[in-house]
């Protein structure tokens, strides 16, 4: 699946508003649990980040006996269909389950694209989940762009997100031959 359109998107919008391209990674050991851990990447107070992708990394499992971490077994393959984390991110995307399975780019394989901003007040939320009985290691790269929490547009001052929104809506409607409407 192609998503040149939405680097297109992103890319300019980022050029025109100075943003960083950033990436931030997290390791989790995450062992057999009746409870869910819950993590949030929170950005910088002083920016928003735009979370355009993820990359998970490949799930080993640790074996007990010989104390190591290793790949799964066909059969312990299996049961990491029950571990995997539930994500979401404010308004942009809404709560979903994504098991530790090879079709979502578990592995590192490629960037599992994103769109949504992340802030200090409204955090990418993960719900990293492990219902078998394996304990497994497994890392996640967030890929962002960041921004000041404002920027300048001739003379006034934006934020971010809201300015990010205006901008989508108006290449949608050039796409679509519609006028948008200006900000206020």
């Amino acid at each position: 699946m192609s998503f040149s359109w939405f680097v297109d998107a992103v890319a300019e919008f980022a050029i025109a508003f100075n943003g960083v391209f950033w990436h931030d990674t997290w390791a989790v050991v995450i062992p057999p649990l009746p409870a869910p851990i819950d993590l949030l990447y929170v950005p910088s107070p002083d920016f928003k980040a735009l979370v355009v992708g993820l990359t998970f990394g490949k799930v080993l499992v640790l074996d007990h006996r010989l104390g190591e971490w290793r790949e799964p077994t066909p059969d312990e393959y299996i049961e990491l269909s029950r571990v995997g984390v539930y994500h979401r991110c404010g308004e942009w995307m809404e709560w979903h389950w994504d098991p530790a399975v090879d079709s979502l780019g578990i592995g590192g394989r490629f960037v599992y694209p994103q769109l949504g901003f992340a802030s200090r007040s409204k955090p990418y939320e993960l719900r990293v989940v492990n219902r078998s009985s394996l304990t497994v290691f497994m890392d996640v790269t967030f890929w962002v762009i960041r921004f000041p929490n404002e920027v300048e547009v001739m003379g006034r001052r934006y934020d971010i997100e809201e300015l990010f929104k205006a901008y989508m809506k108006s290449r949608i409607a050039n796409q679509l031959g519609f006028r948008a409407q200006p900000l206020t």
